[in-house]
């Protein structure tokens, strides 16, 4: 098994696998000038991107002529020396240039995300930044995009110390009441300057922890199901909202057994869509599993379109009672003469004909999920929204502030709640106790990030 000490230097492709016009690869650690110098015959000017021919150290046969550029500690993305090789990027030079990188002595290829973790170790990035620069790169919609620049915008991180200033110098004032309290002359706190000070913390801690809700649906997107009865035109809507062939469509009832769920884009946020069986009584046992997680996943639905032949209405069962549904009734078209319950859908936010093959209200459908996606949640003007490990740590914080409570004429109890806090907060920041949870923030990231 290959090394993985910290001291390594550490190479890897950062760009995606595979041919293109160009390929990157980064190098960093205490071998990176050595090892530059040995392939290209010198070290360019620091920051400057240079023409070289790499060469094999061994044979001297050229591998590539490269864009080369040397990053000298400590500025650098990882803090350490660093180089990156803009090289053409087939497959056979890409090959060749890391087996090269490869045949030196201590170094190696990254794990996922090693560079970035050398810069939170080197203080390059706090811990806050490599959450964001993670949903950065993971990015697949404009929202998604806007929340991982205003993370990375450093905004937060400065919300967050200054809640922590705030609390040491609460702490200092408790402490030093403790220290001194058989002194006259020491100026004791005052119980008012800590209960006004902690409830404006609480209230700034709670507006930040009620962003998670929206970083969620800008993550994870939200989830719409397709449902109906069977043959009520289901997969050819899935089919036709994204745009390609994604479920077999046939005139046979019970042709979606499982569930089948495509991503979209739909004006800059991410929507799950999801088509599934045909909800009725089956004998077939697997159509059967097939309505029972049609059902089940119903439970965790933003939005349900119920899909229904107009000529034979079917209601939503009783397991979709207080979930937002629309019913959509289907094989409609635009030539037939209007009837009182196409009027009334027009009217109806819930309520819609439409006819996928003639394209009759498809574009109506797309508008109202445009806007109920976009009203889903209130997008602050900062489009900061915590992720789930820090709206757990603000929630702890919030809870030890809380434990204040009447006991805030103790002072010992006082300086504990406010070490609490103060010890959450540096463990949002990555001041204190997050070895355990960086191997999971990392292992988002590609091999050469």
């Amino acid at each position: 098994m290959a090394s993985t000490a910290a001291d390594d230097t550490i190479f890897a492709l950062a760009t995606p696998p595979g041919t293109a016009a160009l390929a990157v690869i980064r190098l960093s650690g205490i071998r990176t000038q050595e090892i530059v110098s040995a392939l290209a015959g010198r070290v360019p000017e620091p920051r400057k991107a240079t023409l070289l021919a790499l060469r094999d150290p061994v044979s001297i046969e050229v591998i590539d002529r490269a864009i080369v550029t040397w990053f000298p500690s400590p500025n650098s993305f990882t803090g350490e020396d660093s180089a990156e090789f803009s090289i053409h990027g087939s497959k056979a030079v890409v090959a060749r240039l890391i087996d090269a990188l490869g045949a030196f002595p201590a170094t190696r290829i990254s794990t996922r995300g090693e560079f970035s973790r050398r810069a939170l170790e080197n203080g390059k990035m706090n811990l806050i930044e490599v959450e964001s620069l993670a949903d950065l790169i993971s990015a697949e919609t404009e929202q998604q995009r806007k929340l991982g620049i205003a993370s990375l915008s450093g905004k937060f991180q400065t919300v967050v110390n200054g809640w922590r200033e705030q609390l040491l110098a609460m702490a200092v004032a408790i402490e030093g009441s403790l220290d001194f309290s058989d002194e006259d002359d020491v100026l004791l706190y005052e119980n008012a300057f800590i209960v006004q000070t902690t409830e404006h913390l609480l209230s700034s801690m709670s507006r930040y922890i009620a962003t998670h809700a929206r970083g969620e649906i800008l993550r994870s997107g939200l989830t719409v199901l397709i449902s109906g009865p069977p043959n009520a035109g289901k997969s050819t809507l899935l089919n036709e909202l994204s745009c390609r062939e994604i479920a077999i469509v046939s005139d046979l009832p019970g042709t979606t057994r499982d569930l089948i769920e495509v991503r979209l884009d739909l004006n800059g946020y991410l929507v799950n869509l999801v088509d599934s069986a045909g909800i009725r009584s089956s004998s077939d046992k697997i159509e059967a599993i097939g309505v029972t997680r049609a059902i089940e996943r119903s439970r965790t639905a933003d939005l349900i379109l119920w899909l229904c032949d107009r000529r034979e209405i079917v209601p939503p069962p009783a397991e979709f009672a207080g979930m937002a549904v629309w019913r959509l009734y289907t094989k409609c078209d635009s030539g037939r003469e209007e009837s009182l319950d196409d009027r009334a859908a027009k009217a109806d936010d819930v309520t819609l004909p439409i006819s996928v093959h003639s394209g009759y209200h498809v574009d109506e459908l797309l508008r109202r999920m445009e806007n109920f996606v976009a009203t889903s949640f209130t997008a602050g003007d900062d489009h900061i929204a915590v992720n789930e490990r820090q709206r757990l740590a603000l929630q702890r914080a919030v809870a030890a502030l809380k434990g204040l409570g009447g006991a805030v004429s103790i002072p010992e109890v006082v300086a504990m709640r406010l070490r609490e806090a103060i010890f959450e907060l540096e463990g949002l920041i990555g001041k204190i106790g997050v070895e355990d949870v960086l191997d999971g923030i990392f292992s988002r990231f590609c091999i050469g990030k």
